[in-house]
Order: C-alpha cells, then structure tokens, then sequence
C-alpha cells in the first residue's frame, strides 16, 4: 500500500506541474482548507471552509495535503471510557471543477496513518515551560499509540496503528447564490450540499460506516486589503456502525469565521476559527459534549501563475480538537486562463 501510495502521489504530482504549467492562478485563494482531525468526529460530516466565490466554468483545482496531528484525549464516567493518544499523519486529495459558472463540484479523499508519534517529550517540556496542562500525558508511556472507545463495556471503535488507510470520502457541490449588500459591501453568498461516504474502516476509526449530509453558507466580503469569512451550516448524522456499542448520533450545526490580510500580490495571512456542536449523543462528559471549537492561523504564497501554497497550525480550544495540527497545501489550477478570456469576450 505504501509503495502503491508514493507511485501514485508522484504520478500525480508530475501531471498536474506539466498541465499546470500554462494555467493562471486565481486572486482569490479563500480561507483555509482545514478541518478538526480529532479521530471520533473524523468519522462524521464536519464543516470545512471553502471561499464563496466558485472557480469559474471549466477551471480545475487539484490540491495536495499533509497535515500532522498530536491527540490526547483519556476521559471516563460510568458509562463512557475513551483513551486516544496518538500521532495521525494525513495525506489528502482535494479537488473543485466548475461545472458552469454558477455551479462546482468538490471532492476530499484523505489517507489516513495513526501512530505513537515521536513528540510527547517535546509536547511536555513545551507545556511545562508555558506553565500549562499536559492534558494527562505524563499518566502514560511516551509515544505509545492507544485508541478505543467503550459504552456500558460494549467496544465501539479500536483504533489500529497503520500505514496509510482511506478515511471517508467528502463529496459537495456548490452553487453561487445571488450577492447581498452590507453597506457599501457586496457580499459574494453560495450554498454548499455536502455528502460523506462511508469509505473507511468503521471499527477502526476511519470511517462511520454511514453517510452523512450537509448544508451550508459560505460568505466572504472585502476591500483589498482585506477579506472576511463566514459559513453557518448544519449536518445530518447518522448513529455509526461499532464493534458493539449502541451510539447515537445527533444533528450538528456550526459556524466558521476568518480574515485574510493581502500583505503582497502574492502573500496572505489569516486567521480563523471553526465551532461546531457536538455530533453524538450526551455522555455526561463535559470534555466531549461541549461541541469543538478550533482556532486556525496560516499564509498563503501565489508562486507562480499556476501554483500556490498553504500553510496552516491549528490549535484546540475545547477537548475534542487535536492538540495541535500542522497543514501544508499545494494547489495547481487548470483552464483559468481560458474562463477569463471568456469572461472579457461576453
């Protein structure tokens, strides 16, 4: 599988620098494309922001992504016992085509490798250092991986230290909605529907077995400078296959905002967060029904007319957010030179 995987993120990557080579990139980069990798709400629909305007009729946007999470969560109660410690490293595809000019389509298919990891010590001596919580970390050996999940004494997830697996893929479509006017302001307003499909491994943790649907509303407005973000949304969740457990799920509603600061043609910085509720049933643990708040600061880099790229750090602000998160993006665009010189001739 690892040797399958590499052959063909380099296949990839080959085409898409030759394609990409004659393509012109977009002024609008959007907000970034991060996501919670907590482990038990990977399995679910949770919201990602994406810009609101759409990439134009037949333009193609092709991102690669790694992104490197720390995760410690180990909470119980009567009912409820959870253990994750872990290091998850993600390799994602992510791509959006216009359709029409109103009208795109959006697919994420992650890869998905759990593991010890190698950074407990440094994460304690940070921490200590700060003079702040180690979440617990110092109860257990460094760099060993646990991940398990138990209702009533009845398993629902075990998560397995692996090679690269699919996770659950994400597939959206997205049309552009009339703008609005906020003063002086026109805001750029589309709707996103949103299916995750039951690719990964439920027992595991890759995957729910089930899929779940959203809505949502992405919004952006500003003047160079400056550009604003913001997304309300809702998913459908569905109570996901275990290994015996009896889970429910509930419907989640959430809400995204970020700014994004044009320093340069080429550079921009941002700032986001990213909230939304719970998506199962209660367990009396505040630590997880609380819902997962996660704030975001990155860049983005235009390098050339066809490439940019993307780095992110993620940090939790409630429980069930990894520690930390690391996302490093490259996106290529194809066919945008064509859609502009459309655009000029009509």
């Amino acid at each position: 599988m690892k040797h399958y995987l590499n052959c063909s993120t380099g296949l990839l990557l080959g085409i898409v620098l030759i394609l990409g080579s004659g393509a012109e990139a977009r002024s609008e980069l959007g907000p970034l494309h991060t996501a919670n990798r907590f482990p038990l709400h990977m399995m679910v629909l949770t919201p990602r922001p994406i810009p609101a305007e759409l990439p134009g009729q037949g333009v193609l946007e092709v991102t690669l992504a790694l992104e490197y999470s720390s995760i410690f969560f180990d909470h119980r109660n009567a009912r409820w016992d959870f253990l994750l410690d872990m290091e998850i490293l993600i390799a994602e595809l992510s791509v959006r085509y216009g359709l029409t000019e109103k009208v795109a389509i959006l697919m994420d298919a992650p890869m998905i490798s759990m593991g010890g990891g190698f950074m407990d010590g440094f994460l304690q001596n940070y921490h200590n250092g700060l003079g702040v919580s180690n979440y617990g970390r110092e109860s257990r050996p460094a760099d060993v991986f646990a991940y398990r999940a138990t209702k009533d004494g009845a398993m629902w997830v075990r998560g397995k230290a692996d090679t690269f697996r699919p996770g659950d893929l994400r597939l959206s479509a997205q049309v552009e909605l009339p703008s609005m006017q906020w003063g002086d302001q026109s805001v750029h307003v589309a709707a996103l529907v949103a299916l995750k499909v039951p690719t990964g491994d439920a027992g595991s943790g890759l995957g729910s077995g089930q899929y779940d649907a959203g809505l949502y509303v992405p919004m952006q407005w500003g003047d160079a400078p400056w550009t604003f973000y913001l997304m309300p949304g809702a998913a459908w969740i569905n109570n996901p296959d275990t290994l015996g457990a009896s889970i429910s799920a509930r419907n989640s509603f959430g809400l995204f905002a970020g700014a994004a600061y044009r320093s340069s043609s080429r550079w921009r910085w941002l700032a986001q967060a990213n909230y939304y509720s719970s998506p199962f049933e209660r367990s009396g643990l505040d630590e997880l029904d609380a819902g997962a708040l996660e704030l975001s600061f990155g860049l983005q880099r235009t390098l050339n007319r066809a490439l940019s790229v993307e780095f992110a750090f993620c940090e939790d602000l409630t429980r069930p957010v990894p520690d930390f998160t690391v996302r490093f993006g490259m996106t290529w665009r194809f066919g945008i030179g064509r859609a502009w010189a459309k655009e000029e001739t009509s």
